[in-house]
């Protein structure tokens, strides 16, 4: 029997499901980071994270609003948002299974709020939802 490695699971998982990020959306990356990925926009930075203690896993945004560094978790800024439920986005990574699931429905929350993270109410929704 073979033994998971779930930080491996992890990174395969992020790269195939965030790749979109840089094929079509100008980021830069990914970056390979201790406890997950990271890329880059010339005004945004996306870390897409893996918590091997809790079995889960988390995308947070940052950006420069005004002259503070804001981070925030994409479950607030999605619902702050109007997009939906917090509890659309998923973050369960105990097996494969609730790994895929997790980061689908991470990458799906992703693509449906950079628009917003684009526009004029950036600023205020990063405001909102930093450190919470």
């Amino acid at each position: 029997m073979t033994k998971r490695n779930p930080m491996a699971d992890f990174i395969a998982a992020a790269e195939e499901q965030f790749d979109y990020l840089t094929n079509t959306r100008g980021f830069f990356g990914p970056e390979r980071r201790p406890d997950g990925l990271a890329y880059h926009s010339p005004s945004l930075e996306v870390d897409v994270l893996f918590d091997p203690r809790e079995e889960s896993v988390v995308t947070l945004v940052q950006a420069m609003v005004e002259d503070r560094h804001l981070r925030a978790e994409l479950s607030c800024l999605y619902a702050e948002a109007g997009l939906g439920p917090v509890q659309d986005i998923k973050r369960a990574a105990r097996t494969g299974h609730t790994l895929q699931r997790s980061m689908a429905s991470q990458s799906e929350a992703l693509k449906r709020l950079l628009p917003v993270l684009t526009g004029p109410t950036k600023d205020k929704l990063l405001k909102i939802c930093h450190a919470r």
